[in-house]
C-alpha cells in the first residue's frame, strides 16, 4: 500500500464505506437507467405483462368479461420482476460485501481501487464507460456491454466527509456521465 504523501500533486480521493442493502438498490437502479440489457429485460417484463392482461379479456357476441387470474398474473409477474428481483439482488449484495467489511475505495489518475481486509480489485479507465450519479453515490458502468460491471462508489466516507466534489472532478475527467454518452 502506499501512503497520501507518495501522490502528492496526483489527484487521489479515497472512501471508505461500508454500503448497505438501500445504496445498492439505488446502483441497480442507477445501473438499470444507462443499460440497454436492462432497459430491454424491463420492457420484456412489461410486454409479458400486458400480453397476461390482454389475454384475461374475453369478448363473446353476448358482451364481454374478465378473468381475474390474469390480471393477478399480470400484476404478479410487474410485482416479482420489477420490485422484489432488484430489491432481493441488492440484499444479496450488500450480505456478499457486507461480509468483507468495510470498503477502501481510492479514484486516482489510473482508474479505481477497491480494497477490503481480503481483497483487492483494481479497474483502469479503459474497462469503464460512464458514469452515473446518484443521490448518494457515483454509479461506473463498465464498457464491456455484455458484462455487468458496476463499481460504486458513495459520495460521504464513513466519517461523514464528503467526497462528491474531488470524486466528480476526477470522474469527469476521465469518463462522460451517462447524458452525455447517449448524445
Amino acid at each position: 500500500m502506499t501512503t497520501a504523501a507518495e501522490h502528492v500533486g496526483e489527484r487521489r480521493v479515497e472512501v471508505r464505506h461500508a454500503t448497505t442493502a438501500d445504496e445498492w438498490l439505488e446502483a441497480l437502479r442507477g445501473h438499470a437507467k444507462v443499460s440497454p440489457a436492462m432497459r430491454r429485460r424491463q420492457w420484456s417484463v412489461i410486454v409479458v405483462a400486458l400480453v397476461l392482461a390482454a389475454l384475461s379479456f374475453r369478448v363473446t357476441p353476448e358482451g364481454g368479461s374478465l378473468d381475474p387470474f390474469g390480471l393477478g398474473g399480470a400484476a404478479l409477474v410487474l410485482l416479482i420482476a420489477l420490485v422484489l428481483a432488484p430489491r432481493a439482488a441488492a440484499r444479496a449484495q450488500q450480505r456478499i460485501h457486507g461480509a468483507r467489511g468495510e470498503r477502501r475505495i481510492t479514484v486516482d489518475e489510473s482508474g479505481v481501487c477497491v480494497e477490503t481486509a481480503h481483497t483487492l480489485s483494481r479497474t483502469g479507465w479503459p474497462a469503464l464507460s460512464r458514469y452515473v450519479e446518484t443521490r448518494r453515490l457515483f454509479v461506473l458502468v463498465g464498457a464491456d456491454e455484455q458484462a455487468a460491471c458496476l463499481v460504486c462508489v458513495p459520495k460521504r466516507s464513513t466519517d461523514g466527509t464528503d467526497r462528491s466534489g474531488p470524486l466528480r472532478a476526477l470522474l469527469d475527467a476521465h469518463l462522460p456521465t451517462a447524458r452525455e454518452s447517449r448524445r
